[in-house]
């Protein structure tokens, strides 16, 4: 078994994407945002849209998805902070 990764900070989705509030992109977008390249946001995620999109997303903005872990009613999932694209 693997270990889990060490995490730089943690995203808890829990009420994301309530009419009112930040989708749970924005949230992870942000989030990202704050984390130098290299650096681990872990994301606590309670749908299967959310671990969809996050895992897919991820890599095609130049992320690295180290981990998803299932647990209960949510998923934990590893992402570490991409360079800066040139473009």
């Amino acid at each position: 078994m693997r270990a889990t990764p060490a995490a730089d900070l943690k995203l808890d989705l829990l009420g994301s994407g309530d009419i009112c509030g930040d989708s749970p992109m924005d949230r992870v977008r942000r989030a990202l945002g704050r984390l130098q390249p290299g650096q681990v946001l872990h994301v606590i995620a309670y749908t299967h849209e959310q671990v969809f999109t996050i895992t897919r997303w991820a890599p095609r903005h130049g992320h690295r998805v180290l981990a998803v872990e299932a647990a209960d009613l949510q998923t934990h999932i590893y992402l570490e902070k991409g360079a800066p694209s040139s473009s």
